[in-house]
């Protein structure tokens, strides 16, 4: 995204000039009063708990995942776990975009609030530019709160604020995650808009959900309320205490079913509302794939400091994970770079006989050229040491850049989803990139699992695309 040009930031005129402005250094706003709460636990007996507790119950301590692969796919699991919610709701993401997929997600939220769930809505401050109006309208609703993570002082003159306090709002909340009523949550690479559920004009992106049940619910729980707690999340009514930034509440109902009753009649209605019905009802006979399962996160405190502790930053957690590889990791991250001392270790895992296999974005399917770049300087290791790389293509087809040999793709797409197999046992999918802005800049959050039916599933489908 648009954001990792952040980190250039750094070497940029606009640091440089921050040199000259010492005295004008800011911080995060200071809040009194916020609200402390907490995950609803209590939530058995809710229509989800009833689903979804025989299947967890013969699966004690163990997790249940099943992989959205596609963009429809992930937005229907998103919109039927809102619409069956019936206590809670927690949502946490990066973007939030002003368009029709995002839209049909606000009034799913809202119409939820109106039957009584609690909403609680986490938004990283970066993409809310230009949209204060609705998010101060939709924070009026009496069961509805939205907080921002790491927020601006300015609502309007953000560019100060990189001028002045880089070190500060150059970290951000790369997290994404759904979760309803404590008993299944959704947690991979997707924000929320067009181009993340095939519904984009232009850009596709391909990416990668998981809709998870059992024991991992309560860990994603775990971390939304480290979060929504946390000193450097504001409440949005901090800014705006009158909820008074230019739109009522009626009015963005208005608008919002204006925009749902366009969708209704659109061509993208008809290819999913098949699916939508039959997701919602055999939701419990979905292709579970069962298994023990981890939520690693960062801490939020990581935007303090770049120590890479394994007590605070996912990185350091999946680095761990990644040592105990035998045979094949294959590494799947749109924004690769990996630094000298990762490319090293790659470099350490072929000698030892591990076969590595990378896929990330070709300069032709990157949204960040400057990413891409950054990658360049370690290619030509990577594949000396014997190392497999295979570069995303949008319109022909991606190429094996060491084999030549070919992975299918469609017209405008670019990778991006984030995930990790291990030895064809183990499977990672979050939010994770294998480049600075996450090890270092940004908080990320996955789920890491022994689950071999769908590591196994991913890695040979990965196969053999490329023989195709």
């Amino acid at each position: 995204m648009f954001a990792r040009v952040y980190v250039m930031l750094k070497l940029s005129t606009l640091t440089l000039f921050a040199g000259f402005l010492l005295a004008a250094c800011t911080s995060l706003p200071v809040e009194k009063g916020k609200v402390y709460s907490t995950v609803l636990s209590n939530t058995g007996s809710t229509y989800l708990g009833q689903l979804i507790s025989p299947y967890a119950d013969q699966h004690p301590g163990l997790t249940g995942l099943h992989p959205l692969k596609t963009g429809t796919s992930a937005l229907i699991a998103r919109l039927v776990l809102i619409a069956k919610a019936e206590q809670s709701l927690d949502v946490q993401y990066y973007i939030w975009h002003d368009d029709m997929t995002g839209k049909l997600m606000l009034k799913a939220l809202l119409d939820a609030a109106d039957r009584g769930v609690r909403v609680r809505l986490l938004l990283d401050d970066m993409d809310t530019k230009g949209k204060d109006a609705m998010l101060a309208a939709l924070d009026s609703h009496p069961n509805l709160e939205l907080r921002l993570f790491n927020p601006f002082n300015s609502r309007s003159r953000r560019l100060m604020d990189f001028a002045t306090d880089l070190g500060r709002v150059n970290h951000r909340m790369h997290n994404k995650s759904l979760t309803a009523d404590n008993q299944a949550t959704i947690v991979g690479g997707r924000n929320i808009g067009n181009e993340y559920f095939q519904a984009g004009e232009h850009v596709q992106f391909a990416d990668l959900d998981t809709l998870a049940i059992g024991s991992a619910v309560d860990e994603v729980s775990q971390a939304f309320d480290l979060y929504w707690n946390h000193r450097y999340v504001l409440s949005f009514k901090h800014f705006y205490p009158e909820y008074d930034a230019g739109m009522t509440l009626e009015q963005l109902r208005v608008e919002l079913k204006e925009n749902y009753q366009q969708v209704k009649t659109s061509f993208y209605a008809e290819a999913i509302r098949e699916a939508y019905d039959e997701f919602s009802e055999r939701m419990e006979q979905l292709d579970w794939h069962w298994g023990r399962a981890a939520t690693i996160y960062d801490d939020p405190i990581k935007i303090e400091g770049d120590d890479n502790r394994e007590q605070t930053h996912l990185g350091a957690k999946l680095s761990k994970i990644i040592g105990h590889t035998k045979r094949e990791l294959v590494m799947v991250s749109p924004y690769f770079v990996p630094g000298r001392r990762f490319v090293d270790y790659i470099v350490g895992m072929e000698q030892e006989g591990i076969d590595v296999k990378i896929l990330t974005n070709s300069l032709a399917a990157t949204d960040v050229a400057a990413v891409h770049a950054g990658y360049m300087g370690y290619r030509m290791d990577l594949l000396a040491a014997g190392a497999e790389i295979f570069e995303y293509k949008p319109g022909v087809n991606s190429v094996d850049i060491s084999s030549k040999f070919k992975m299918g793709s469609s017209s405008g797409a670019s990778l991006h989803a984030k995930t990790l197999t291990i030895d064809g046992r183990w499977i990672f999918i979050g939010s994770f990139n294998i480049d600075p802005r996450s090890a270092v800049w940004n908080t990320e959050i996955g789920i890491i699992a022994e689950a071999p039916g769908l590591a196994g599933a991913l890695s040979e489908g990965f196969k053999g695309k490329l023989k195709e």
